[in-house]
């Protein structure tokens, strides 16, 4: 059936979540911000197929990227 968990990024002013496993697809994910106002740059899945993703501010507050994974089940 598979398994969902999501995996923070570290918070700077690039962000980017990856999700843990070799077989691990992003199925979405986001943001949350430093504080508020601030000007996002980016906010976007990173690869191809996505397994993970990326968010950009130029606020010194930061910001934290997050990225929800599905494992599929072994075959």
């Amino acid at each position: 059936m598979g398994n969902f968990s999501v995996v923070l990024g570290a918070l700077g002013t690039t962000s980017t979540a990856t999700c843990p496993g070799a077989t691990d697809v992003a199925t979405g994910g986001g943001f949350q911000a430093g504080s508020q106002g601030q000007t996002i740059h980016g906010n976007f899945a990173v690869g191809n197929p996505a397994t993970g993703w990326q968010a950009a501010t130029v606020n010194a507050a930061g910001v934290q990227a997050y990225v929800v994974c599905f494992t599929p089940p072994a075959p």
